[in-house]
């Protein structure tokens, strides 16, 4: 090989660790361009270590590259079919990871922890299967639910005591199967199991030898058991493990859609938000809401309860996202009049950016998404072209008004071109009712040496809106812009950029996976990139002084 195994191994793990994405994706194209090798296949531990750090930080699009290419070099090591099919589940592929995983439960030679690992994952496809497909008959239904539980009950009952994660999953199966009226599937009680589950991970608690999953486990066995006191018990020991945002997302999602729990949940209501609260603040985590979820979490936060049943680190940690939360009440998605969401603006006081303006208010956008300077419109790339404020309109999801669901826009305060300040800011018609958070405004940005976070609130794709904090590292700024590596996807221009104490710094217009470094003209690097509010402050400032 051109590079030793090693060097992939840890080149790649201090990629993923760092998320430099553009980093990651050319060791591995590079890996493979490396392969095949010329007498041994790459070597297995090597190879189930690369997978391994792709898995933690959710990069499965090069976890399945990366497989394909170590089992065509001949690699037959039954966790790297395993991470494969593994991989393949995570981007929706199941047939696929099927037929790959009843490679390992049919081949004699496959150890007994693999086997076990694989009927999990069939386990899962089936479970995922029943969950996806809402509308299949009673029969087909309970058919998926069958092969589920069979997959989860082969390996569980192959070993109670150690396969516990195999255990859970048949408590929540057939707890499921009894609400959607699916009965004489199997003559395993879920109450026996579960308190047999708790009773186990307790002794390994108190002796010390508890795992993150145990605790995720207990969480569940006590859900089914309906205590809902002891769940926010392993609740929070689950957290003090710091899970990562992909354990974080796989405990969300079997609560939220095999025990169907919401917010609002007399058993399990609390975690939803307390976990929530967890992902929010993690490396790499992101949080999705349509206007009825954020209604259901804003109307979960009573404040005296939470204190009550929860530690003061959690307790903060959730009135941490409550803030967050409230930060992105007065964010609108920008649309045509057809309806379409081309862009993110959110409403701002005028005094709060401006001598010269009032306390009435306003809302900020990018130029390159609205303005009505036609040299900018002229000048633009065609399909790309800005709205005038008279083509759009402007929604507000989490302010919603059934009586006023579109705001008009009224006339143009003050812009900046797109290669300038690319912001626009506008008055509406009307403003949307209710108690609307004022944002605090930083001009100042956080010491790069502390490895700040930005966070971004925006309408990606037109679509719901987004609590994003995934990969969102500060990288570099400079008198008019910062950069940072914090996703984002077409309709997030125009979104509000906060620090992590929820204060306003800027406003995102544009990113690339080859974005010009702001200190070395010479480098290119993965980045977003947003206006300063600072700058915009200044040249408002400026622009609008009375002559």
């Amino acid at each position: 090989m051109k590079n030793h195994p090693s060097y992939y191994l840890h080149e790649i793990s201090l990629a993923t660790e760092s998320l430099d994405k553009l980093k990651v994706e050319q060791l591995c194209h590079q890996l493979i361009e490396d392969l095949p090798t010329d007498d041994e296949p790459f070597p297995a531990f090597e190879a189930k270590m690369i997978l391994l750090a792709l898995r933690k930080k959710k990069f499965f699009n090069l976890m399945i590259d990366l497989a394909d290419a170590f089992l065509s070099d001949d690699q037959t090591d039954p966790q790297i079919i395993r991470q494969y099919g593994q991989a393949l589940i995570n981007q929706g592929k199941f047939r696929g990871a099927l037929s790959f995983l009843s490679i390992l439960i049919n081949d004699s030679d496959t150890d007994k922890a693999e086997r076990n690992e694989a009927l999990g994952l069939i386990g899962r496809i089936h479970k995922q299967s029943y969950i996806n497909k809402k509308n299949a008959t009673h029969q087909k239904k309970g058919k998926m639910m069958e092969d589920a539980l069979n997959s989860y009950l082969l390996a569980f009952q192959s070993d109670r005591q150690e396969n516990r994660w195999h255990g859970i999953n048949v408590v929540a199966l057939l707890c499921r199967a009894s609400r959607d009226g699916l009965s004489n599937i199997t003559t395993e009680d879920a109450e026996q199991i579960a308190t047999k589950l708790v009773q186990q991970i307790t002794e390994l608690d108190y002796g010390g030898f508890a795992t993150l999953w145990d605790y995720a486990i207990a969480l569940e066995a006590s859900i089914a058991l309906k205590n809902n006191d002891t769940a926010i018990k392993w609740a929070e020991k689950y957290i003090g493990n710091e899970p990562d945002a992909f354990e974080l997302s796989s405990t969300i999602r079997q609560l939220e859609e095999v025990w169907e729990i919401t917010p609002e949940s007399k058993v399990g209501g609390e975690i939803i938000s307390l976990l929530s609260a967890a992902l929010l603040a993690a490396e790499d985590g992101a949080l999705f809401f349509t206007k009825q979820k954020f209604a259901r979490f804003k109307n979960n936060f009573d404040q005296i309860r939470l204190e009550k049943v929860f530690g003061d680190d959690s307790y903060k940690r959730i009135k941490w996202m409550q803030l967050g939360l409230e930060r992105a009440e007065s964010i609108g998605l920008i649309c045509r009049k057809s309806g379409k969401g081309i862009g993110t603006g959110f409403l701002i006081k005028g005094s709060s950016i401006s001598k010269a303006l009032d306390d009435n208010w306003y809302f900020l956008t990018n130029s390159h998404v609205l303005t009505n300077d036609e040299e900018v419109i002229k000048h633009s790339t065609p399909g790309r072209k800005p709205l005038r404020t008279k083509e759009a309109y402007i929604s507000f999801d989490l302010l919603f008004d059934p009586d006023n669901p579109e705001y008009e826009i009224g006339p143009v305060i003050w812009t900046s071109p797109p290669d300038e300040l690319d912001a626009t800011l506008v008055q509406l018609e009307s403003i949307p009712s209710g108690n609307i958070e004022t944002y605090q405004v930083s001009t100042e940005l956080p010491d790069l040496e502390t490895n700040p976070r930005l966070y971004i609130v925006g309408h990606p794709n037109g679509g719901d809106l987004s609590v994003s904090l995934q990969d969102n590292f500060m990288l570099e700024f400079n008198d008019n812009l910062v950069q940072y590596r914090t996703p984002t996807d077409p309709g997030s221009s125009g979104s509000p950029i906060f620090n992590e104490d929820w204060a306003l710094v800027g406003i995102h217009h544009a990113g690339s996976f080859e974005k010009s470094s702001l200190t070395d003209l010479k480098k290119e690097h993965e980045a977003n990139e947003g206006i300063r509010i600072s700058a915009i402050i200044e040249k408002i400032d400026a622009d609008l002084a009375p002559a």
